[in-house]
């Protein structure tokens, strides 16, 4: 019981730091030149999606709206939802989340998120870009970041 209530603490605790980094993010980018519509990334102006290319979502494609979505075993806080007792993958396994130039992927797990062959460090946001490739826990539950398909 005592494991069930520290869980949930640390679950508001990831949820309260995202949305911290969320609002810091939202109306500024690291580029100083990021207000400027000739330097933004090119996913800020366009539909972008996930497609799943591998694992148990394989040839899905989850359109991205300007909201966070989560990916992860909990219906209750997920976008993505994969089923209990996916191998790997936690209740809340990692966020997408728009940011005023483009995107971003936090990892909340403990199995790992990989954006190409790095190991995201959990809690940190990672820019993504168009064509970005990144893992949940193993090769086989794989998202490609692109532009929307339809």
């Amino acid at each position: 019981m005592l494991e069930d209530a520290l869980q949930g603490a640390l679950i508001g605790a990831i949820c309260g730091l995202v949305a911290w980094l969320y609002n810091k993010f939202k109306g500024k980018g690291s580029d100083p030149e990021a207000g400027k519509s000739s330097k933004q990334d090119p996913a800020s102006k366009q539909a972008v999606s996930l497609l799943a290319v591998g694992g148990l979502m394989h040839d899905r494609q989850f359109p991205l709206y300007e909201k966070p979505i989560c990916i992860g075993t909990d219906a209750a806080k997920c976008s993505i939802v994969y089923p209990a007792g996916t191998p790997g993958i936690a209740p809340l396994h990692c966020q997408v989340l728009p940011q005023n130039n483009g995107w971003l992927l936090v990892d909340f797990s403990q199995s790992g998120t990989w954006l190409g062959n790095e190991r995201l460090k959990g809690g940190e946001p990672y820019v993504l870009k168009l064509g970005d490739v990144f893992c949940l826990a193993s090769q086989e539950n794989k998202f490609y970041f692109q532009e929307m398909t339809k």
